[in-house]
């Protein structure tokens, strides 16, 4: 009859039992302490990049990809004289919402980055430099 669990009797464990529980317990919150620890990292970097961030136009680099004949250069100058795959300015830290009649006149008449106070300008080329035609 001792087998029999009583109302409110003790309840006993193995010392493997006390054991694997202290052991999943440390396990546990060591491996939450890490993901909050990431994650405040992850939070640092992402506002980190917002204040300081970039704006950053970027074409896929075909070379060597089995894509033969295709290729595209971009410039922030018509004459193309620095063919690059990717164009990267600083970009305005605070905007606010404006319409399209609030631009300046002869936006596009500038090359490269021209923000202004609550928009975002880059005035840059395009040029297929490759064999086949393509469209972006």
């Amino acid at each position: 009859m001792s087998s029999i669990k009583q109302p409110f009797s003790k309840i006993r464990r193995t010392a493997v039992e006390v054991k694997n529980y202290r052991s999943f317990r440390r396990v546990a919150i060591a491996a939450i302490g890490l993901l909050i620890t990431l994650l405040i990292l992850i939070y640092i970097v992402s506002s980190l990049f917002m204040k300081y961030g970039s704006f950053t136009i970027k074409i896929v680099d075909y070379f060597g990809k089995n894509f033969e004949g295709y290729a595209l250069s971009l410039s922030d100058r018509y004459d193309f004289l620095h063919p690059v795959s990717y164009l990267n300015t600083f970009a305005v830290k605070e905007l606010t919402n404006i319409d399209g009649s609030r631009l300046p006149p002869g936006l596009n008449d500038v090359d490269s980055s021209h923000n202004g106070d609550n928009y975002l300008a880059y005035t840059f080329y395009l040029k297929n430099v490759g064999t086949k035609s393509c469209s972006y």
